[in-house]
């Protein structure tokens, strides 16, 4: 091997091991910190869980009046069934309450370190991108839910078919769907952090442009029913938010090597 790769590659392997060995040390900082604060994790979700429980007749009685089609049921099949699920609302609204908080001690951990460099103000307003992102992404499922159920309920009612739903299969959907939409609402943020930190080539994402629209299909066709109305109406806003995402990553400077 000629000398100037040889040396180029004793170089890149260098390199490659202090990056290994400053993610080995930060994960290894993140799950002592994360061990010391349990109590006080424990304590945050605990406080999310008793004050989301007192919320959940009003979201679930929001939900049944806006989400559920006209001349649809909605019943409890067990004496627990109600109870339970409000209690796994609450547990949510813990969990959500306490991530907030894990995400806040790993930022204070990887800060630490001398190596890696973490601006306050660009956390900060990543958390705001994210927060609005999903907030977005919660709302546009909020509009169309309504639409895409009546349309199932027309369609299952011109067969004869009685519709009388599980309150707890129900709101189990309606909160999935939302989440779902929430989370893919957040694919320019998440592309835009992979170009920006050189983990993702922007012109990646162009060239596997074909690839995402097929695993959005797949991935409408696993939350909706079999046909391709159904599939269409959840697709096609997640095909337009890959296109939004790579404008975003271009005009944010992504676009270049």
């Amino acid at each position: 091997m000629p000398e100037p790769l040889l040396n180029i590659s004793v170089i890149y392997m260098l390199h490659c091991h202090t990056v290994i060995r400053d993610m080995t040390g930060t994960t290894v900082e993140i799950a002592d910190v994360l061990k010391k604060r349990l109590g006080v994790l424990l304590i945050v979700f605990a406080i999310g869980t008793a004050a989301g429980f007192p919320m959940t007749d009003m979201v679930l009685q929001h939900i049944i009046e806006h989400v559920k089609p006209a001349g649809a049921s909605i019943i409890y099949l067990t004496p627990l069934e109600v109870v339970m699920l409000k209690l796994k609302m609450a547990i949510v609204c813990g969990v959500l309450l306490a991530l907030i908080a894990i995400i806040y001690f790993i930022y204070k951990a990887v800060a630490k370190r001398s190596e890696i460099r973490i601006r306050r103000s660009s956390v900060v307003v990543t958390a705001i991108f994210a927060t609005v992102l999903f907030g977005s992404g919660v709302l546009y499922a909020y509009f169309l839910l309504p639409l895409f159920l009546d349309y199932l309920y027309q369609s299952a009612a011109s067969t004869g078919a009685v519709a009388t739903y599980s309150i707890s299969e129900f709101i189990s959907f309606v909160i999935l769907i939302a989440t779902v939409f929430g989370l893919s609402f957040e694919l320019p943020l998440a592309m835009t952090v992979l170009v920006r930190s050189g983990l993702v080539r922007y012109h990646t994402f162009i060239e596997y442009r074909r690839q995402a629209y097929l695993g959005l299909l797949i991935a409408a066709a696993f939350f909706t029913p079999p046909d391709v109305f159904s599939q269409i109406i959840i697709a096609v806003p997640l095909a337009i938010l890959y296109e939004i995402s790579l404008f975003v990553v271009r005009f944010t400077g992504g676009d270049g090597g």
